[in-house]
């Protein structure tokens, strides 16, 4: 490696980066499968999901990456460097240090969806330009290869596609299953990622989402509504493991620590307070429903626990790291509030858990923006501190997270009617049961 390479980049930063990669991949997308998938007997479900995430990765690297982060189609990025001193403060402002307002980076007006300057990943090698990744809370990050972050958000990418192929892989036959996984990562992930992470129309206009939240209400809405759509698998055989879910439930909760703490890409003391308000959301979802089943019925179980962890854990995914504690005590006992709600709606429904994610993600985004606060220390280009309702009196930051809400269900909306019309014209069903092969 040229030596050049290496003095600008900081080892720990990219071993965090790394390490991200890593648990997302091993732990975030195996337990999200394990977790959410009704696990129809007689398929061969592993071969589908690996190969429709074999096909995804491909996409990333030819389109999805250029389509998320770079600039937004139609505006042209300021390019002016910044001097060496005001990047020293922005990285001293990323370490909880007092905000200098007269740093802001203007990094073009947010839009729908990227340009397409980095097709192919052109220009994603070790040593290339780095103004090219148009990230929000990224600042200046001549710490990092542009690869590594290209890779961590591909990661991130199969681990939010995890929850929508979790029923599709069972219902869809297996070319319809990877044409409609890649029609869902262009229309649905490609520029939501970009309005939230890729400094779009959402993120540029005052919105936040740390997490991906409005990923996984776009997954969990278009996969839910495509498959309604579809029609009910003459086969399908529901089956509902307490073991099996509650191992795939905690190694998703482990991955959503990298995931939530994924999006500040270097090490920083941000990380721990992500931990902490994912952890307490997580116990918090699960006490709430535990408590709710308790008293609704005078029993308690296992899955009820199950599917209070899970909507803690979607819940938080917007707000870990701009929420006190003691908000994300409350973000996590009000979705856990959830459970029964859904539990009536779709009583031992394979879509269940699929419903409560995305149910979970809204729900925490609206209340990101009722309790978000500055004790965090500012997470956003420029120092601009991320509050909400209760902290700075107005609705500003409220409107914006309703708005997101709205432009995903309805991007979502479009995908799944565009997917369903796709299997059903083309006869994509999977009704006959398949064996196994010895």
């Amino acid at each position: 490696m040229p030596t050049e390479w290496v003095s600008e980049f900081q080892p720990a930063d990219l071993i965090w980066v790394c390490l991200n990669i890593v648990v997302i991949s091993a732990l975030y997308v195996p337990g999200m499968l394990a977790a959410s998938t009704a696990d129809p007997p007689g398929r061969n479900f592993v071969f589908r999901t690996a190969l429709a995430v074999g096909v995804l990765c491909v996409g990333w690297c030819l389109f999805g990456y250029t389509l998320a982060f770079s600039p937004s189609a139609g505006t042209v990025p300021n390019t002016s460097t910044t001097s060496e001193s005001a990047m020293k403060d922005m990285q001293a402002m990323m370490e909880f240090e007092h905000a200098r307002p007269d740093l802001t980076r203007d990094m073009g007006k947010g839009g729908l969806i990227g340009n397409g300057d980095a097709v192919g990943m052109l220009g994603t090698g070790p040593s290339g330009d780095n103004e090219v990744v148009n990230y929000p809370v990224r600042l200046p990050y001549p710490h990092l290869p542009q690869s590594s972050v290209a890779i961590c958000h591909m990661s991130i990418m199969i681990a939010f596609a995890s929850l929508w192929l979790s029923n599709a892989a069972s219902r869809f036959g297996t070319s319809h299953l990877v044409i409609c996984s890649l029609l869902w990562q262009l229309i649905v992930y490609c520029p939501v990622a970009h309005w939230i992470w890729g400094n779009g129309w959402f993120s540029h206009s005052g919105g936040w989402d740390g997490g991906g939240a409005l990923i996984l209400l776009g997954a969990s809405l278009s996969c839910v509504a495509a498959c309604s759509l579809t029609g009910r698998r003459f086969d399908a055989e529901e089956s509902f493991g307490c073991t099996r879910r509650i191992v795939g439930m905690t190694c998703c909760v482990l991955g959503a620590l990298f995931v939530n703490a994924a999006y500040s890409l270097s090490i920083s003391p941000l990380i721990t307070i992500i931990w902490m308000n994912t952890l307490v959301s997580v116990a918090s979802g699960a006490l709430v429903s535990v408590f709710m089943k308790q008293r609704l019925t005078g029993t308690s179980d296992l899955e009820s626990m199950i599917l209070g962890m899970v909507s803690g854990m979607a819940a938080i995914a917007s707000g870990a790291g701009v929420l006190s504690v003691q908000a994300a005590f409350i973000v996590g006992g009000v979705a856990g509030g959830l459970v029964p709600l859904t539990s009536i709606l779709l009583h031992r429904n394979a879509s269940q858990m699929v419903v409560l994610f995305g149910v979970a993600a809204a729900v925490g985004m609206l209340l990101t923006g009722v309790f978000a606060s500055s004790i965090n220390g500012p997470v956003q280009p420029g120092g601009r501190l991320v509050t909400g309702w209760i902290e700075s009196g107005n609705f500003e930051l409220l409107l914006m997270q309703a708005k997101g809400i709205g432009a995903t269900v309805l991007l979502s909306l479009v995908a799944a009617f565009l997917i369903s019309g796709l299997v059903l014209l083309t006869g994509g069903m999977k009704a006959v049961p398949e064996c196994q092969p010895e």
